[in-house]
């Protein structure tokens, strides 16, 4: 886990990395984040293969975020696919209006696909 207290924000952004079939973290090889303004960039360098998601924690409501990925393969394949997923808490109005169903099963339970409104 990685927190970070950043200047004006009204809480601590905390970011975790995790294995999604289990739900335990994982090591990404290296993983490291900043927060500058309301841009968020994340690096990872993949020393092996596999789906894994972040959690991120502590965003300020009603503000817009950018998130720039950084991304170093160390794996030793070449990867036929690489796709990002935002997930978000189940229970808000646009899950039910807009969200693809059903939802994939590596989706984490209380949690629901991503649309336009997210």
């Amino acid at each position: 886990m990685v927190a970070l207290m950043a200047s004006g924000a009204s809480a601590a952004l905390t970011i975790n990395i995790y294995d999604p079939g289990t739900g335990s973290p994982i090591d990404a090889g290296s993983f490291n984040w900043t927060l500058t303004g309301n841009t968020i960039d994340i690096y990872e360098t993949w020393t092996g293969a596999g789906r894994g998601f972040l959690e991120i924690y502590g965003l300020d409501f009603d503000v817009s975020y950018t998130v720039n990925k950084h991304l170093t393969n160390k794996t030793g394949y070449d990867w036929t696919l690489f796709s990002n997923e935002l997930l978000d808490p189940i229970g808000q109005q646009n899950d039910t209006d807009y969200d693809p169903t059903p939802y994939p099963s590596w989706v984490p339970i209380d949690y629901t696909t991503s649309n336009d409104l997210d």
